[in-house]
């Protein structure tokens, strides 16, 4: 990538203008299944005060990392 791409790229040229997301106050359910319908690795999480800001991201290792510090716990 290094040799076709110039660092002076505009990031707008990967971006997706509208990505999948979900909000903060939503299940994790939704989350990992709008990650494997749109095979996503990282997931936008906004703000649940429906201000559109992003609060965060998700991805399949965060869900797996909170899952075995729980059973840890457990």
């Amino acid at each position: 990538m290094r040799e076709r791409l110039k660092p002076e790229t505009p990031v707008e040229r990967f971006m997706r203008v509208d990505p999948p997301n979900v909000t903060a106050d939503q299940p994790l359910s939704e989350a990992i299944a709008t990650m494997l319908r749109e095979q996503m690795e990282v997931l936008p999480v906004l703000a649940a005060d429906g201000s559109r800001r992003v609060a965060g991201v998700i991805s399949p290792i965060d869900v797996f990392r909170h899952m075995v510090a729980w059973r840890k716990s457990a």
